[in-house]
């Protein structure tokens, strides 16, 4: 993951616990607006309820008196009995406040959530934050931006340190004569502690994500720096320190290594790319015995450890070619002209080595699990690993003239063809994968064939090949396996033609058998088709 993508995900989880508080937030408005609008629904049941229970006056019917005369008016009045008459007054209701809507009362915080934001304070203490819907969307960089962040950095860092190198010259020959080689080098060297020194102070205070860019490619020039003034302390006479090439490729490998170092620790491909890439040219330019097939053979299996470890598959793509590249020119190139490899020069040491990388650089095909690594791009990876090594394996043994060529290819295509098989297993979610060895397998195997035999040998061999695979693909139901058999098959009937001779019975036979076999072919060429495309008796796909 490098530094954009771990951007990228620090912004969503940020966003992500801001949706979270807006959801609760959101939550209790609805729980308080609800509970409002209940206590509105049963304030004037309680208003009602004391007037029910209040019951009205009995009148006592007064008791008639004798003689006709009427009582005096206080006796009536004192006759008369009022039940409750002394109860008090019901309770008013409450004074509910008025309710605000829930859009506005969010819209009414959003001043506080940016004051919350310029005082460095977390949206959610200060208030609560605003609806998703309303949140203002981040513009992206503009072209400006970019192009001055992005490429013009990586332009000038270039430029810097071929200043640097015109800068050594200049001063030797107008400006600091006087001074020795230890004087120059530390001159250079101080410069690239203020590389590197700017980077990392830069690395640290930036706060937008293309500053940081900016100052972590600031810092890998710095490093770069380092690299290059080390290698001039033996290769450029005049800055000449170091006497011995060993010496001189172990320190720039170990600067190398401090590199990938760094480049692990702060996640960085980029950084990781500077420092691989400049180990390799470290072994390269190094040519003190097998010092550079033993750097290339450590490199190889430090960029697989990044890309199970990192999963940076474009540093892996990198390393397979400065592998493969680095050996040819350790192999091909004495320092003067090109050449081929002549025995007298222990071929199978470097064969040995290139073996390896093949092996590690197939270990990163069955072992990586990336996203970035899967599909067509671990295709792209093992078809250049596997032809990049048959290739530079062939040039190699070129002047060696035992006639083996056709046993390597034996070899190598069974090998592929058991990786075939181990893909089937390991790679289940990738059938492209075993497809391509099955067919490169396949291939080699034919080719070997071809040839060591020749005439009526290479078509009875063609044709047993073709009866192999056709059974075996009617087995796995596997399209590959079936046109390999018919190719084998048409090449089997052409070699046969060629070879057959006029009245000679062998011919005869050949002729006879190479016809049975076309029409035992013919009828079964169409059958096991449906069972490759999954419409088979249980819907099995390919197998």
């Amino acid at each position: 993951m490098n530094e954009s993508e771990r951007a990228e995900l620090e912004r969503l989880k940020l966003r992500q616990a801001q949706l979270e508080s807006d959801l609760r937030a959101l939550s209790r408005e609805i729980t308080t607006l609800g509970l409002r609008l209940d206590q509105e629904v049963q304030s004037p049941k309680e208003f009602q309820s004391p007037r029910s229970k209040v019951q009205s006056p009995i009148v006592e019917q007064p008791t008639p008196v004798s003689g006709g005369s009427e009582p005096p008016p206080e006796s009536v009045s004192g006759q008369w009995s009022v039940v409750g008459d002394h109860s008090e007054p019901p309770p008013l209701p409450p004074i509910i406040p008025e309710a605000v809507p829930v859009g506005l009362a969010f819209s009414r915080r959003e001043p506080e959530r940016e004051e919350a934001q310029h005082a460095g304070e977390s949206p959610g203490r200060a208030g609560h934050p605003a609806l998703p819907g309303l949140a203002v969307p981040t513009s992206k960089p503009s072209f400006e931006m970019r192009l001055g962040t992005y490429w013009l950095v990586r332009i000038g860092i270039v430029m810097v340190l071929t200043g640097l190198v015109f800068f050594g010259n200049l001063a030797y020959h107008n400006y600091i004569s006087k001074l020795g080689p230890g004087g120059k080098l530390a001159l250079l060297y101080v410069a690239s502690g203020l590389l590197l020194g700017a980077g990392a102070w830069w690395q640290r205070r930036a706060a937008k994500e293309s500053l940081k860019n900016y100052a972590q490619v600031l810092f890998a020039g710095g490093l770069a720096a380092v690299y290059f003034t080390t290698y001039a302390a033996y290769h450029i006479a005049q800055l000449r320190v170091i006497e011995s090439a060993a010496v001189d490729g172990l320190l720039l490998l170990g600067w190398a290594a401090f590199m990938v170092w760094i480049a692990d620790r702060k996640k960085s491909e980029v950084l990781a790319l500077f420092a691989v890439g400049l180990a390799y040219y470290t072994s390269i330019i190094t040519h003190v015995g097998s010092f550079t097939l033993w750097s290339n053979l450590v490199l190889t299996s430090a960029a697989v450890v990044f890309l199970l470890r990192n999963r940076w598959a474009a540093l892996s793509f990198a390393s397979l070619l400065a592998s493969y590249a680095s050996y040819a020119f350790w192999r091909f190139f004495d320092g003067e002209s090109w050449h081929w490899a002549t025995p007298e020069q222990g071929l199978w040491t470097g064969a040995l080595f290139l073996m390896s990388y093949w092996l590690v650089f197939t270990v990163a095909v069955f072992a990586s699990r990336g996203e970035k690594f899967a599909g067509q791009n671990r295709i792209a990876f093992l078809t250049f690993n596997n032809g990049a090594f048959f290739s530079l394996f062939l040039l190699t043994m070129l002047q060696v003239q035992t006639g083996g060529f056709w046993k390597f290819c034996l070899v190598y295509g069974s090998v592929l063809l058991v990786l075939a098989v181990a893909a089937t297993r390991i790679l289940a979610s990738e059938p492209l994968a075993r497809n391509f060895y099955l067919t490169q397998g396949l291939l080699l195997i034919t080719v070997g064939f071809i040839t060591e035999f020749a005439g009526l040998k290479l078509a009875l061999i063609l044709a047993t090949e073709s009866v192999i695979l056709l059974m075996v693909g009617s087995l796995r139901r596997n399209l590959v396996l079936l046109t390999g058999a018919y190719l084998s098959a048409g090449l089997s009937v052409g070699w046969g033609m060629d070879g057959m001779k006029q009245f000679d019975s062998s011919s005869l036979w050949l002729g006879v058998g190479l016809g049975v076999l076309m029409v035992w072919l013919e009828p079964s060429a169409a059958l096991p088709l449906p069972f490759v495309r999954g419409k088979g008796p249980k819907g099995r796909g390919s197998g």
